[in-house]
């Protein structure tokens, strides 16, 4: 029988895998089935908990209303508009640097300084060079940067499945180094924009699901590494895809 350690850091992993898929597209039909059906979000946030019967934030009517879905996606995190959230880490870190510049023929001057809320600058790169080390690159099919919020969810997907990999074999150093990984990329990365990109989709005006997306990532990224096991299910979800399903690869 699997450890306990074991097992949990493999339900960890599928729920990194998980929120990942759901901010990398629309959901597909199997993957709301699922949700609805193993109350994944409700797992998920209270994953470092003890409690035996906490408030489903599931609604059972998301598995028939994945065209919806699929809108309200395209609203919240791919077309800039009204509702837009960008979800980089760049837009909520990194800043960049403008020159001043002395009025031109066209009557504008630039004062210069420091600005945010741009995409593709430094944290982009890091993330990237990191997931290079970890001999990860992002799969082609998926059309985005490498600081995108389900990368690095997909990044630490890997980590977890690394960690309990090395204990199944009993690498303990490595499952160490793994950990380590895992939680210098929370420390330096992940936990410095993601709580404040969640708070925004928990705000949003036009996505109920997507607000409840939001809540269960909350409460999964509140706690610790769980040390319990958790249904296979879970486990399961998103670890035997290959191809177009998967946002980083070997």
């Amino acid at each position: 029988m699997m450890e306990d350690r074991e097992a949990g850091l493999l339900v960890e992993a599928g729920l990194y895998r998980f929120f990942s898929q759901l901010f990398a597209a629309p959901p597909p039909p199997w993957l709301l089935q699922d949700l609805v059906t193993h109350c994944l979000l409700t797992t998920a946030c209270h994953f470092h908990e003890t409690s035996t019967n906490p408030h489903p934030l599931e609604d059972p009517g998301w598995a028939s209303v994945g065209e919806e879905l699929a809108v309200e996606f395209t609203a919240l995190f791919s077309a800039p508009g009204e509702h837009y959230l960008p979800p980089y880490e760049s837009f909520y870190v990194d800043e960049l640097h403008l020159e001043q510049s002395e009025e031109a023929g066209c009557g504008t001057a630039f004062a210069g300084g420091t600005r945010k809320g741009f995409i593709g600058q430094q944290s982009a790169s890091a993330v990237c060079t990191l997931y290079a080390r970890a001999g990860l690159e992002l799969n082609p099919a998926f059309h985005d940067l490498p600081d995108h919020l389900a990368a690095e969810l997909a990044f630490l997907a890997h980590l977890a499945d690394c960690q309990a990999s090395a204990l199944q074999q009993g690498h303990s150093e490595l499952a160490a180094h793994c950990a380590r990984q895992a939680e210098q990329f929370r420390h330096s990365h992940l936990d410095r924009w993601c709580p404040a990109f969640l708070a925004r989709v928990q705000a949003n005006p036009i996505s109920r699901f997507y607000c409840q997306v939001a809540v269960g990532l909350e409460g999964f990224l509140a706690g610790s590494t769980a040390s319990r096991p958790r249904p296979t299910a879970v486990a399961e979800l998103g670890s035997g895809q290959e191809g177009d399903g998967q946002v980083v690869r070997k």
